[in-house]
């Protein structure tokens, strides 16, 4: 279910790996891992291609193997909020407009791009020629001068997909631009589950 309950990682097969799929994109990927006898949790913005998702893998879904989740990847609440300085809630919307100055590089937002923030939600832009461009950065979704449609989505973290699903066997990571979001926190959990583990030695 999109959003549903979560995979019981001890009750529902067991046996099977756990993955998660970061930006399904059409659930390419999704299904050959649930092919390959694995659990899934898709996680994808787009909630058009969540949709599309849902109907074509409908049998994994009834089967309790996949669960699909429409929400977009972003910092955590204490890392978005920062400084009044980094914002500008100036304009009719009133959304938040986060700079984006340090994701600079290849595949990622530029410096012009500002991430827009309001209410819990977080703006995607969906490129109208190619749905895999859907980014909350504009200029990837609006990559080469093509147009972009801005829609509203929610957002998640993975630490939040962590505490609703378990610890994934593996985690496999494709969000146009927004990839390094995810590698921080991952690196954060690690990093906070071997403190655990050593305190608890100690």
């Amino acid at each position: 279910k999109r959003g549903g309950k979560a995979l019981n990682p001890e009750e529902e097969a067991p046996s099977r790996p756990l993955l998660f799929d970061i930006g399904a994109n059409l659930g390419q990927s999704s299904e050959v891992f649930l092919s390959s006898g694995y659990r899934v949790v898709a996680v994808e913005a787009n909630p058009e291609l969540t949709a599309r998702i849902e109907a074509r893998l409908k049998s994994y879904i009834d089967d309790g193997r996949l669960v699909v989740e429409c929400a977009a990847i972003w910092k955590e609440e204490e890392e978005r909020t920062g400084s009044r300085s980094d914002y500008d809630t100036k304009g009719d919307d009133q959304l938040q407009h986060c700079s984006t100055a340090d994701n600079g590089g290849n595949d990622t937002g530029t410096s012009s791009d500002q991430i827009e923030i309001k209410d819990g939600r977080i703006a995607l832009f969906v490129n109208s020629e190619d749905c895999e461009w859907a980014s909350v950065y504009k200029s990837i979704g609006g990559r080469f001068n093509t147009s972009y449609t801005k829609i509203s989505v929610q957002m998640t973290t993975m630490r939040e997909l962590y505490e609703k699903y378990g610890n994934p066997d593996y985690v496999k990571i494709d969000i146009e631009g927004a990839d390094g979001v995810c590698l921080d926190q991952l690196a954060a959990l690690i990093l906070t589950k071997s403190s655990s583990k050593s305190k608890s030695r100690s």
